[in-house]
């Protein structure tokens, strides 16, 4: 009997401690603010850190060598197939034609003179008129 009054006041707390959480609990009240309309800017700034890669990028490239004398485009720029980038000092480019000529020249007239046999002016290390070739072709695609 006396187990049975134990259960029975406890199920009595519980049932008052519900009834109480419910019964004192309720909805809180919303509260609500207006303000008047006015006309602005809005601003947010948002901050991070990372890197930022291109979705496509081309790498550009010169056939000659030389110094860089003007650039046409600024970077990020959009341009098209064929238009000019930059502009590539030629007076290195003039002087290695000149000096080609000048070998190529002076082998000739020394092979006509029999100084130097055909095998010789024709050996791969002097390479003169093929070289001579190269430097012509490089000033022309220069102009």
């Amino acid at each position: 009997m006396k187990k049975w009054k134990v259960i029975l006041i406890f199920i009595l707390v519980l049932a008052a401690g519900t009834g109480g959480y419910f019964l004192f609990s309720g909805k809180k009240e919303v509260s609500y603010q207006t303000v008047k309309i006015e006309r602005g800017e809005i601003t947010k700034t948002i901050s991070t850190t990372g890197n930022l890669k291109y979705k496509k990028s081309v790498g550009v490239y010169s056939k000659v060598d030389g110094i860089v004398k003007k650039v046409f485009v600024d970077f990020n720029q959009f341009v098209k197939t064929g238009r000019l980038l930059a502009l590539i000092d030629n007076s290195l480019l003039k002087l290695s034609l000149e000096e080609a000529r000048h070998n190529l020249l002076k082998a000739l007239l020394l092979h006509r003179r029999n100084i130097v046999t055909h095998c010789i002016f024709l050996s791969p290390g002097l390479n003169l008129k093929k070289n001579y070739r190269t430097q012509n072709i490089a000033m022309k695609v220069q102009n």
